[in-house]
C-alpha cells in the first residue's frame, strides 16, 4: 500500500522522479525499431545462422513490448494514484478549515453551558431560558455541520482504501481529530438537559419568591395602611377629647383594646417577613412598606405607648377629683 505522507511528500521530488524514470523508458521505447532493423541486416547479410539469430531477436523484442506494456501501465497508475493524493490533499484541507472553527463554537458552547448564574426576578431568568432555548433551536444546524465534517474524513478513507493507499494517522492541516469532535459533541449534548434542568429550577425558585414578594405585600400594605390611619385618628383625639373625664377615659381604653386586638395581623406580617429572609429576597415591588417601616409604627411611635401617654392625663385629673 501507498503511505499517503510518503507519496505526497515525494508528490514534489519523489514522485516527480518516478514520472521522469517513466518517461525516460518511454525514449528507451524509440529502441525497438532499432532491434527489427538489426533484424533485417541479419537477414540481408545471408548469415548461417540468421534463423537462431531472428528467434532470438524476436524473443528480445517480445519481451521489449512486454515492459512497454508494463511501462505505460505504471504510469498510468502512478499518474491515478497521484490524482487520488491530490483529492486526498484537498479533502485534509477542506477538513481543516471546516473542522477549526466548529471546536472552537462547541467548546465555547460547552463554556456557556456550564456558567454559573444569579438572577433576581423572573424577568431575568426568562431571559436566560429563552436564550438557551435559541442555541437549542441552532443545534440541528451544527449537527448537519458536524456530520458533513466526518463526511469529508469518510470520503478520505473511502478514497484510500479503495485505492490501496496507507494513511498516516494525522491530518497534516490540523490537529483535530473526527474522535475530539464527536467526543466534544456528545458532552456538549449531555450538558443541554443538564442546563434545562439548572433553568427550570431557578424559574420555580424565583416564581415561588414572587409569591412570597406578593404575600408579603398585601399584608404589609394592609398594616402599613392601617397603622398610618391609626396614628392620625390618635392625634385627633388628643385634641379633641369631648364629654366627661369617665367617659375619655372609658372610650381610649376601648379604643387601645380595639388597637391591640390588631396585633395577630402584624404577627402574621413578622412571619411572612421570616419566609423572605429564608428566601433571601432583598426586594419588592409589590409595596413600598418595609419590615423595618411596620416595626417603627407599630413600636418606636408605637400606637398603643401613644394611647397610653394620652391616657395618663383623664387618669390623673380624675384621680385628682376623687381625692379632692
Amino acid at each position: 500500500m501507498v503511505d499517503y505522507h510518503t507519496a505526497n511528500n515525494q508528490s514534489a521530488g519523489g514522485a516527480q522522479t518516478y514520472m521522469e524514470q517513466e518517461n525516460d523508458w518511454d525514449r528507451d521505447l524509440l529502441l525497438d525499431p532499432a532491434w527489427e532493423k538489426q533484424q533485417r541486416k541479419v537477414s540481408e547479410l545471408d548469415y548461417y545462422d540468421a534463423a537462431s539469430v531472428n528467434t532470438r531477436c524476436q524473443k528480445i523484442c517480445e519481451q521489449w513490448d512486454i515492459l512497454g506494456s508494463l511501462t505505460h501501465r505504471r504510469k498510468e497508475s502512478l499518474e491515478r494514484t497521484e490524482k487520488q493524493l491530490e483529492s486526498i490533499d484537498e479533502l485534509y484541507l477542506e477538513y481543516a478549515k471546516r473542522a477549526a472553527p466548529f471546536n472552537n463554537w462547541m467548546e465555547g458552547a460547552m463554556e456557556d453551558l456550564q456558567d454559573m448564574f444569579i438572577v433576581h426576578n423572573i424577568e431575568e431568568i426568562q431571559g436566560l431560558i429563552s436564550a438557551h432555548e435559541q442555541f437549542k433551536s441552532t443545534l440541528p444546524e451544527a449537527n448537519k455541520e458536524r456530520e458533513a465534517i466526518q463526511a469529508i474524513q469518510a470520503e478520505v478513507q473511502r478514497i484510500a482504501q479503495s485505492n490501496g493507499i496507507k494513511l498516516s494517522s494525522a491530518n497534516p492541516y490540523t490537529t483535530i481529530t473526527p474522535q475530539s469532535i464527536d467526543s466534544k459533541w456528545e458532552k456538549a449534548m449531555a450538558m443541554v438537559p443538564q442546563r434545562d434542568n439548572a433553568l427550570q429550577h431557578e424559574l420555580n425558585k424565583q416564581n415561588s419568591n414572587d409569591s412570597l414578594r406578593a404575600t408579603f405585600a398585601a399584608q404589609a400594605n394592609s398594616v402599613g395602611a392601617y397603622i398610618q390611619a391609626k396614628m392620625e385618628e390618635i392625634g385627633r383625639i388628643s385634641i379633641e377629647m369631648n364629654g366627661t373625664l369617665e367617659d375619655q377615659l372609658t372610650n381610649l381604653k376601648e379604643y387601645q383594646k380595639t388597637i391591640l386586638s390588631y396585633m395577630p395581623e402584624i404577627n402574621k406580617l413578622e412571619a411572612h417577613h421570616q419566609h423572605i429572609q429564608e428566601a433571601l429576597i432583598f426586594d419588592n415591588q409589590y409595596t413600598s412598606y418595609t419590615m423595618e417601616v411596620c416595626r417603627k409604627g407599630c413600636r418606636t411611635q408605637s400606637i398603643a405607648p401613644v394611647i397610653l401617654r394620652i391616657l395618663i392625663g383623664p387618669q390623673k385629673t380624675l384621680k385628682a377629683c376623687t381625692l379632692s
